[in-house]
């Protein structure tokens, strides 16, 4: 892979996430109408920790669903085209434009049919990116959400409000009582992925834990308590000391986005 493809992609997948971050608490599809009209996809990844995460299916759901493209196709097809969902997005997937067509070679002038030709070819593009590359694309924009700590903060926020509805006769297997889910034990490659983006330092107070023989359950904290609405999610958990996580009680929200120098 060369360096300029890397720096492609990073920018493109950090721009996915920049949009994806600012509609999550939106009134219109956000992740709280997301789940809503959609709860059968969300449901077991809302009960138990899943590899294939909450945020995970929010990310599929939004870049297929027409919202972050459709203004760019219809205004500027050639930015889409070139600046998007481009060939080297492709090509890191192992397709190229030709699998979708042949593009246009005039330029898009906006009052010539060259820019319908455009316009054309880039609702290709986007229906061939959706259908083959969305699913391994939000695993890029994943990446980048799941180590913003304000961004988690709010996607759980809004995921609670969801929970807090959910009656325990509905499912009297996960639920504790009404609105509050059942702790679950962590899976290893949970807590490990925790300890790498934590970076084995407590998210309350920064202290390093690397040392720590055995890390117990009670370092693997809820951001948002289960008692509160919070899930199981591995977005949801986060990593503190045992000093932190008992005086943060079950029922408190404090978090902080503590950033940890290199050196």
């Amino acid at each position: 892979m060369s360096k300029q493809l890397f720096v492609t992609l990073t920018d493109v997948a950090v721009a996915d996430a920049a949009i994806i971050s600012s509609n999550v608490d939106m009134d219109f599809m956000g992740i709280y109408d997301s789940i809503i009209e959609s709860f059968e996809e969300y449901k077991d990844a809302i009960f138990k920790s899943k590899k294939d995460s909450l945020l995970h299916r929010y990310i599929r759901a939004s870049l297929v669903n027409g919202l972050l493209y459709d203004a760019v196709i219809e205004n500027c097809p050639d930015e889409y085209i070139l600046n998007e969902h481009n060939e080297t997005l492709f090509q890191l997937f192992g397709y190229s434009f030709s699998d979708v067509g042949e593009l246009p070679t005039n330029y898009p002038d906006y009052a010539t049919r060259y820019f319908y030709e455009w316009e054309q070819f880039a609702s290709e593009v986007n229906s061939f990116y959706c259908e083959k590359i969305n699913d391994k694309w939000a695993d890029h924009v994943f990446y980048v959400l799941f180590t913003n700590k304000d961004f988690l903060y709010r996607f759980n926020t809004e995921v609670a409000m969801i929970i807090q509805k959910i009656k325990k006769e509905e499912y009297p297997d996960n639920m504790k009582k009404d609105g509050v889910i059942k702790r679950i034990k962590f899976p290893k490659w949970l807590k490990d992925a925790v300890k790498m983006r934590d970076r084995n330092r407590c998210q309350l107070c920064g202290k390093d834990l690397s040392g720590t023989f055995n890390l117990s359950t009670e370092n693997f904290d809820h951001m948002i308590p289960l008692e509160d609405g919070g899930t199981n999610d591995p977005c949801n958990i986060q990593l503190t000391c045992e000093s932190c996580n008992k005086s943060k009680g079950a029922r408190s929200t404090d978090y902080k986005n503590i950033m940890i120098p290199f050196w």
